[in-house]
């Protein structure tokens, strides 16, 4: 596992519901968040799945411009449609335990 932090660029609930398999019919829950790389300045598409312990205590606030840090279980890959139709390969990094470390400093 990794640890990633870094400062949130954007964070949002998404919710579904399976369509196959055998939770088919159960509904599914994650934060969405663009994570941009403290070190590196690169930006990290994260999904924190509702079951993580911390899931409730993140998702009260918003998050936006706060600095924060996380452990990255897992990633995968997959074809990602734009709003204006195109379609690009994006990394999906599965985190856990995600912290928040207050807002950014103008010196950050």
């Amino acid at each position: 596992m990794a640890i990633l932090t870094g400062n949130v660029k954007s964070a949002r609930v998404v919710t579904g519901e399976y369509k196959t398999g055998k939770r088919q019919g159960e509904d599914w829950e994650f934060l969405a968040l663009e994570i941009i790389d403290a070190v590196t300045g690169f930006t990290w598409s994260c999904q924190l799945a509702s079951e993580d312990g911390s899931y409730i205590e993140v998702t009260r606030g918003d998050l936006v411009g706060h600095k924060v840090r996380c452990k990255v279980a897992s990633q995968s890959a997959g074809l990602r449609t734009l709003p204006d139709g195109r379609e690009v390969m994006q990394i999906r990094s599965q985190v856990r335990k995600l912290e928040d470390m207050g807002e950014v400093s103008a010196t950050e």
